[in-house]
Order: C-alpha cells, then sequence, then structure tokens
C-alpha cells in the first residue's frame, strides 16, 4: 500500500492493515507511527511517547494546520 492510500484508510480499516504488515514480519509499534505521521494523527504518534514528545507534537501540528 502506497502513502496515498493509507492517508485514506478509514479508522476502521487501520488495525486490519497493521496487522497484515505485522504478518509480514514488521513491528506494530513502527507501522502505527509510519501511518500516524503520514496522517499527521497527534493521536497515534502519541501512543508511546513522553510528555515533553507529545507536546512538540501537537504544536507542530497545530503549526500545520495555520
Amino acid at each position: 500500500m502506497n502513502s496515498t492510500e493509507i492517508m485514506y484508510l478509514t479508522h476502521d480499516q487501520i488495525p486490519g492493515y497493521v496487522e497484515s504488515q505485522v504478518t509480514l514480519g514488521r513491528d506494530r509499534a513502527t507501522v502505527i507511527k509510519e501511518i500516524a505521521a503520514l496522517r499527521s494523527d497527534v493521536v497515534l504518534l502519541s501512543v508511546h511517547d513522553d510528555q515533553e514528545t507529545f507536546k512538540a507534537k501537537v504544536k507542530a501540528a497545530c503549526n500545520l494546520a495555520q
């Protein structure tokens, strides 16, 4: 799946895509973070971040929205 297709996955489709990548031997957390980065999804990006990293990502997302 290319980055354009990943951008248009519905939230219901994301778990299936992640699991399909895991069966191919990829790390689940890495796949989720890649999806989140492509979609600029702050909620997904914050899954394993500490508070300062999360704040920085929120600030970056807000700057992109302006």
